[in-house]
């Protein structure tokens, strides 16, 4: 076939057939049509208006996913840049048939379409000045998941019901949707809610990412709406609480997306069940790994604004509720798990280990990430005096120390990190006159997790019998291990720095540590609060064998 580079001349409906030619020749194993088939659909992604033949071949019956796919993926990029579909005229249509294609291919079980639908609802949403930015939320909502007071007055097909909604967002029928109507219509209707899920995850993206052109002044107004936005919360709620896996997943993946706006998602601090749902999807086989990340996202975005909070804003409200989680659900759960699967005693291997054995390596990587964020949110305020915490920080530190010493090398070095850019960072960060009294109170953890790394390189007898001391020759694991050290140890420049924080004695520990660990060999130089010492350190292969 030979492709027209002229587009506005074909008409619209041999246009949509020539369109699917042109993919079905993209994807085909017969290299010599892709190429020009490649040229001819770059040209007419580039030209204004193709948006509607895309639009157009969704509507045609027997289309191939990937058919659906590059129409859907055409439809977003043009959401994003181009102006034509941003006429307030065409909007409430537009959203409308955006909304039906995308429940189409979710019955279809097309997750990767609908996601790009959903990523062009955004954009437009994001850029249309017809939409008030307070509003963006309730108008979609009013789109996905038309009230009862809409479905009583159409008594129509699904499109006719989803543009009276469409309809309601520019005032022409304003329809109010309460939580409790909401949750039960949500049950109702599973495709509205996973539509409804994938267009949460795409509108943080959508307002930050710079494919979307937008109005800088539009850019932060529609971000901070969202931020202040309560309209998030029931959605996820039906979702988290509905039982269903796959709409477990969507709402996670909504909570971790809109936590990139720098805060979770409003008001799901005041419903408990919510969290007691999440907590108990860690140990589901198809939900544990993004349970886990939905958990690790909150305590990531609640850690910077608690520091300077007071216990009655809504994120120290919601580090309170995930703590409780943390310590009265997950972590006994974990432990239970822990001894019947590994019929071992706590202190000889993490909870994640069990995930391991249980539900595999994502899930055991995917918790240590909810330790790392909960540890982390939780350090500061212990630190600076709130008891409350103590406790479990201590357990999650133990389980932390104990991911350096045993667990396999991506769950070692995520615990490493936590050590390394959160732990010993923070103690740095604190006032002189306000270590003293931290020597004490942390000098056990410092002894342990110098321990633990001194453990983690341990090698067997018979690979410290053929160890030499050239670097080269040590398992892959010691070097790993050994970088990472390196950096824990030391600055960017020698003399290797210990950090304030650490008490004299303990000086001499870690650094002979550290140099067996790096493989140094001689005089090592260091610094003490400011003071130059020497180490001296006879070095051989033999040596990392503890």
């Amino acid at each position: 076939m030979q492709y027209s580079a002229s587009l506005g001349v074909v008409a619209s409906n041999h246009l949509a057939a020539s369109l699917r030619e042109a993919i079905n020749a993209l994807y085909s194993q017969d290299h010599t049509i892709q190429r020009p088939a490649d040229a001819w659909l770059q040209t007419f992604r580039a030209s204004p208006g193709s948006w509607r033949v895309c639009l157009q071949l969704l509507d045609t019956s027997n289309l191939q996913e990937h058919e659906c796919y590059f129409a859907a993926n055409s439809i977003k990029a043009a959401c994003q840049r181009q102006q034509d579909m941003l006429d307030p005229g065409l909007l409430p249509e537009l959203l409308a048939k955006l909304a039906v294609h995308m429940q189409t291919c979710i019955h279809k079980h097309q997750w990767a379409t609908s996601q790009q639908l959903a990523g062009a609802v955004a954009a437009v949403a994001v850029r249309a000045t017809a939409m008030q930015p307070s509003s963006i939320l309730q108008g979609l909502q009013t789109i996905f998941i038309p009230s009862a007071a809409v479905v009583a007055a159409t008594h129509s097909s699904e499109q006719h019901l989803l543009l009276a909604g469409a309809a309601s967002v520019y005032g022409i029928q304003q329809t109010t949707v309460d939580s409790p109507a909401l949750g039960l219509q949500l049950q109702q209707d599973p495709a509205a809610l996973a539509a409804m899920l994938q267009v949460l995850s795409a509108l943080p993206d959508a307002v930050m990412s710079k494919q979307t052109s937008v109005h800088p002044d539009r850019r932060t107004a529609v971000t901070d709406s969202l931020k202040q936005s309560s309209c998030a919360a029931p959605v996820l709620r039906a979702a988290i609480c509905s039982g269903n896996p796959k709409l477990i997943t969507l709402a996670c993946q909504a909570v971790v997306s809109w936590c990139d706006l720098g805060c979770p998602p409003r008001c799901l601090e005041t419903h408990t069940d919510v969290l007691d749902a999440l907590s108990s999807a860690v140990l589901g086989r198809e939900t544990a790994v993004p349970a886990c990340d939905a958990l690790a996202a909150m305590l990531t975005a609640v850690k910077e604004s608690c520091s300077s909070s007071s216990s009655s804003t809504p994120s120290m409200q919601l580090l309170q509720q995930l703590a409780h989680q943390l310590q009265g659900n997950v972590l006994p759960a974990l432990a239970a798990e822990h001894l019947t699967v590994l019929q071992t005693a706590a202190d000889t291997a993490p909870y994640s280990a069990a995930l391991r054995l249980h539900l595999g390596p994502e899930a055991e990587a995917a918790f240590c990430r909810v330790a790392c964020a909960a540890a982390a949110a939780l350090l500061q305020p212990v630190l600076q005096g709130t008891v409350q915490y103590q406790p479990l920080l201590e357990v999650l530190l133990q389980q932390l120390l104990l991911s350096v010493c045993v667990s396999d090398d991506g769950v070692a070095m995520m615990a490493v990190d936590f050590w390394q850019d959160c732990y010993i960072a923070t103690l740095q960060a604190l006032p002189l006159d306000h270590q003293a009294s931290l020597l004490t109170q942390q000098q056990g953890v410092l002894k342990a997790l110098t321990g633990a790394l001194v453990q983690r390189t341990q090698l067997g007898p018979t690979a410290a019998a053929a160890a030499t001391a050239d670097a080269r020759d040590l398992p892959e694991e010691t070097r790993m291990v050994s970088i990472a050290c390196k950096t824990f140890f030391s600055c960017q420049r020698p003399p290797l720095q210990v950090p304030k924080c650490v008490p004299g004695r303990l000086a001499h520990k870690l650094l002979g540590s550290a140099a067996v660990l790096l493989g140094c060999s001689g005089k090592v130089p260091y610094c003490v609060n400011g003071k130059g010492h020497c180490l001296q350190t006879p070095f051989c292969g033999a040596c990392l064998h503890v």
